[in-house]
């Protein structure tokens, strides 16, 4: 599951949701169908979708492998992203600033109490839903045909997984845009300080992740003020030289 689900799948499921977002702010007047619940299972639906597209597209004889992935999810990603573009140029010149803050990453959509609790909700749902599957994905974690030895439905499981993934994908990017690096940076790091068992990963990493946004928030919004640097270009800048890192340090492991 580790493998399979790769960094381009991910990108393109963070754009999907961010389309869907923007087809429903562009369609539904403001405050009509639940604001920021709508808006959030618009978002879940797009994700859901996406996922549909991805899996059976790069399924091949039955089995989804992954190359497949990462040709489909570079091949989404390009079209969401180009979709995406269109609607922010074609939409209102007010709020081109708005959007475009919104396509890096802010924080400033918490700024109800009903969007932190719609958000809190969905996020929690999410994470109950891969807490009870922690356990299978410590033997996902061994590979397919392991698990599936050790009386785990791969198929069945997988789509679980990246489904209560999508409605944590969904409810953070309707919430705060999309952040990059975040919730690559975190995993990896715990991962090596903690260890691979998801039943104490996953909880480590949602604070982890929490923590590391409200502090990159807080220098976003100190180091150039009065001029607010959008904090998913700031986790960019951090996360970028960290996969650098951490991929040469495999890359010389490996070597």
């Amino acid at each position: 599951m580790e493998q399979s689900f790769d960094l381009h799948a991910l990108r393109g499921l963070q754009d999907a949701c961010y389309f869907w977002i923007a087809a429903f702010t562009s369609l539904v007047p403001s405050g009509g169908l639940g604001g920021d619940a709508g808006k959030s299972l618009a978002s879940f639906a797009g994700a859901a979708v996406t996922l549909f597209l991805l899996f059976h597209l790069a399924r091949v004889r039955g089995r989804t492998g992954a190359t497949g992935l990462l040709l489909v999810g570079v091949i989404l990603n390009a079209f969401y992203s180009a979709v995406i573009l269109f609607l922010v140029t074609a939409s209102d010149p007010g709020r081109f600033q708005q959007e475009i803050s919104y396509l890096v990453g802010s924080l400033a959509g918490f700024h109800t109490f009903a969007s932190v609790a719609v958000a809190g909700v969905l996020v929690a749902a999410g994470l109950l839903a891969l807490l009870v599957l922690s356990h299978r994905l410590n033997l996902l974690s061994l590979g397919g045909e392991t698990a599936g030895h050790l009386g785990v439905d791969v198929e069945r499981t997988t789509w679980a997984i990246v489904l209560a993934a999508s409605l944590v994908t969904a409810a953070g990017v309707t919430a705060a845009g999309l952040v990059g690096f975040v919730g690559l940076i975190v995993p990896h790091a715990l991962r090596l300080l903690l260890g691979p068992d998801h039943r104490l990963l996953l909880p480590a990493a949602a604070l982890g992740g929490a923590v590391l946004l409200v502090l990159a928030d807080t220098a976003a919004r100190v180091v150039l003020a009065p001029v607010e640097i959008p904090v998913g270009v700031l986790t960019a800048l951090v996360g970028g030289p960290f996969f650098l890192v951490l991929f040469l340090k495999r890359h010389r492991s490996a070597g």
